[in-house]
C-alpha cells in the first residue's frame, strides 16, 4: 500500500508545473510554523513528514501569509498551511482533512481583563488580528455592525505589542501560539486568557480550486495524513514539539 501511494503521489506531482509544486507556509506562528523553529514548527514538520512518507521530497517555502495564500489561490503554489475554515476561504480553496485541533481563546492584557462569556462581552472593544489570519463569522458580523473595532498589523508579535500598550483590547488565538510569542517578547506575565474557550478549531492544508491537479494531490495527501496520524510516530511528533495534552 505504501509503495502504491508513493507512486501515485509522485505521478501527481510530476504532472504539475514546476512552479506550482511548491508548498508554502509562513512565519511568526510558533509553535506551528516559523522557519526559525526546529523543523519549521509542528505543522511544517507534520506536512513534510506526510509528504515524505508518500515518496515526495516536498519543496516548502516560508513567505508572508497573505502572499502565500494569494499564490495558492491563483494556482502559483500547490498548497499552503495551516489555515482554519471560514466562508471566504471555502469559496476559493479546497481543504485537507484536519491536520490538528486546538482551542482558541480571548487573550487580554491583565491590566484590563475581559470576562468573556459570549460576543456581547466584547462589544465596543478593539480586536487585534494580524493580516491574513482568520476572521470568524461572528467577529465579521460584529465588525460590520460597528460593535467591534479592529487593528490589523502584519503579525502576531505586533498584536501582542498593541495589547501591551493599549492599542487593542483582545486577541483571539490558541494558547500554544500566544505563549510562544509572548515568551519571545518578554510579555508572558502581562497577558491573561479567558476561561471560556472561544472556539475549537481544526487547522488544514489548503489548495486553490483553480490549481491544476490540486484536488488529486489533496486526495493523496489525505490518505498519507490518515495513515500517519494512527501511527505511534504521530504521537511522538506531537511530544517532540511540546504539544502533548494541548492539541488533538
Amino acid at each position: 500500500m505504501i509503495v502504491s501511494l508513493r507512486l501515485i503521489a509522485a505521478a501527481c506531482l510530476l504532472a504539475l508545473p514546476a512552479a506550482a509544486a511548491e508548498i508554502v507556509t509562513g512565519n511568526d506562528y510558533a509553535p506551528y510554523s516559523d522557519e526559525k523553529l526546529p523543523e519549521g514548527g509542528f505543522a511544517t514538520d507534520l506536512v513534510r513528514t506526510v509528504l515524505t512518507n508518500l515518496g515526495d521530497a516536498p519543496r516548502l517555502r516560508f513567505l508572508p501569509w497573505k502572499r502565500g495564500y494569494q499564490m495558492t489561490a491563483a494556482g502559483e503554489a500547490l498548497a499552503t498551511f495551516p489555515y482554519v475554515r471560514n466562508p471566504d476561504r471555502e469559496a476559493e480553496m479546497l481543504f485537507s482533512d484536519a491536520l490538528y485541533f486546538d482551542l482558541s481563546r480571548i487573550v487580554f492584557n491583565k491590566a484590563a481583563p475581559i470576562a468573556y462569556d459570549g460576543m456581547a462581552s466584547l462589544k465596543g472593544k478593539t480586536l487585534c488580528n494580524p493580516t491574513g489570519y482568520v476572521v470568524y463569522p461572528e467577529i465579521k458580523a460584529a465588525l460590520d455592525a460597528k460593535d467591534l473595532r479592529a487593528q490589523e498589523p502584519n503579525d502576531m508579535p505586533a498584536c501582542l505589542k498593541f495589547l501591551d500598550v493599549g492599542r487593542a483590547d483582545f486577541i483571539i488565538s490558541s494558547l500554544p501560539v500566544i505563549r510562544a510569542t509572548a515568551g519571545d517578547l518578554g510579555l508572558t506575565e502581562k497577558i491573561g486568557f479567558a476561561e471560556t474557550p472561544f472556539k475549537e478549531n481544526a487547522s488544514y492544508l489548503i489548495v486553490g480550486k483553480r490549481s491544476a491537479g490540486g484536488a488529486e494531490f489533496l486526495n493523496r495527501f489525505n490518505q498519507g495524513l490518515a495513515a500517519f496520524k494512527v501511527s505511534p510516530a504521530y504521537a511522538a511528533l506531537v511530544k517532540k514539539h511540546g504539544l502533548d495534552g494541548t492539541i488533538r
